[in-house]
């Protein structure tokens, strides 16, 4: 059989040319959707439907956040997925949790996932990852999933348990294809070929209840939130640098003016209107700035 090869991208890829990766030998592409519980990848949509449009076999992939509810993450996932060409989804999972987690704990996440996607679903990850993070001898379910094995080498090596092969390699991060700027990920089927995973296009997962669809709007709310409490607080750190700054600044302009062109320093009562007022149109803005992240 020949190597059917492939791509994984995301937002990071940017605007690609589809029907220039298709004819360079690209049969099909993994695209990111979701990330955590409200992130959304901006390319997703637009990349699926070109992709598709070109020919290419698509399928999309979630990226895990153990530090966040895996039951929303898997509800975000299925209301963004929609029509692909694959049968199976995937959780991409190799995210360190921070704080850290034990094995048992993100055993649990991972089956939490699996269990609110309810549709057919395949792994990513890599081994030196999965047998150290993942208690990998509880999660017997996992080895009857497809498993996308990240290994950048000349060979896949070891398989991490409980999998005894792998369905898709993902064997470089610094592909060059034709139709996409920079470099991106390459895959090629191994142990399964495309046309075991495509069948048809599916929409991917069930139909949130108004219950889920509730929880899920909840947790996005509180995670907006507490985002913004973070960022007001981040700005206001940032606009009294601002303001440190313009003084320091414009401190030493008047230090340098009055050497100039006085030989020696000058009060700000005496400094040129055409720098008063400068520095006077400056402060006016910062103050913009603290009325908006009020």
């Amino acid at each position: 059989m020949a190597s059917e090869n492939g791509i994984d991208f995301s937002h990071y890829q940017g605007q690609i040319d589809w029907p220039a990766a298709k004819a360079s030998g690209i049969q099909f592409a993994i695209g990111k959707v979701t990330q955590g519980v409200a992130s959304i990848d901006d390319r997703w949509l637009a990349n699926r439907d070109a992709a598709r449009a070109a020919g290419v076999k698509v399928a999309g992939y979630h990226f895990g956040d153990p530090n966040q509810d895996p039951k929303r993450s898997a509800d975000t996932f299925r209301l963004t997925l929609g029509t692909v060409d694959f049968t199976h989804a995937w959780l991409d999972f190799e995210k360190n949790p921070s704080p850290a987690l034990s094995r048992q704990a993100m055993h649990d996440w991972v089956h939490a996932w699996f269990a609110e996607y309810g549709a057919p679903a395949g792994v990513y990850t890599a081994d030196y990852f999965w047998d150290a993070m993942v208690d990998a001898a509880g999660c017997a379910e996992c080895a009857a999933r497809p498993l996308w094995l990240a290994r950048y080498a000349s060979s896949m090596g070891e398989i991490p348990h409980p999998w005894t092969s792998a369905a898709i390699w993902q064997h470089s991060d610094k592909g060059q294809v034709p139709g996409i700027g920079g470099s991106v990920d390459l895959d090629v089927f191994v142990s399964e070929s495309l046309a075991d995973l495509v069948a048809g296009a599916t929409t991917g997962g069930n139909e949130l209840t108004d219950e889920e669809k509730q929880g899920l709007l909840a947790s996005i709310e509180h995670l907006i939130e507490s985002h913004n409490g973070s960022l007001k607080s981040d700005l206001h750190g940032r606009i009294d640098d601002l303001k440190k700054d313009v003084d320091k600044q414009i401190n030493q302009l008047y230090t340098s003016l009055a050497r100039a062109e006085f030989g020696g320093k000058i009060s700000t009562g005496h400094l040129p209107m055409s720098i008063q007022g400068a520095r006077n149109d400056i402060i006016t803005e910062i103050r913009k700035l603290e009325e908006l992240v009020k």
